[in-house]
């Protein structure tokens, strides 16, 4: 019986934080070629800096997003902006400091709020690809 009930815990907990499996997968899922891991988490924290996380009335000309993340090999990745409606928006190149990095980004879409997220292949790391999700904030007024 308690075998039964163990057995029953590792399986819910692995339906609520996604065990690793044999395929490529997103956050959480221990994705990766032949990976077999258990990823308890596949997030890694960070923070919008400018604008800060929950901002409106933002320049659609903003030009660039900064951010800090607790992890500096996030900085090997990619910000992505997704808004509420339409396609994803890409950033530039991140330079910078793990307490204080920037990626340009293109103009933005009017009274549109986007969500912030970083983005990252670890090498070595069962649980890629790794993602930090900044924060949001809104354009226009």
């Amino acid at each position: 019986m308690l075998v039964k009930a163990l057995i029953a815990g590792v399986f819910a907990l692995c339906v609520f934080t996604s065990c690793g499996g044999t395929t490529a997968g997103g956050p959480g899922t221990g994705g990766g070629q032949g990976a077999t891991a258990y990823c308890a988490s596949a997030l890694i924290p960070g923070d919008l800096i400018s604008p800060a996380a929950g901002t409106t009335g933002v320049s659609t000309a903003v030009g660039s997003v900064s951010f800090s993340v607790a992890d500096a090999r996030m900085l090997a990745g990619s910000l992505t902006l997704y808004p509420t409606v339409g396609a994803p928006v890409q950033g530039g190149a991140i330079t910078g400091t793990a307490a204080n990095a920037a990626a340009s980004v293109p103009l933005l879409q009017n009274q549109t709020t986007y969500r912030a997220q970083l983005a990252a292949n670890i090498p070595g790391d069962l649980c890629n690809p790794r993602a930090s999700i900044l924060g949001t904030f809104t354009t226009g007024s």
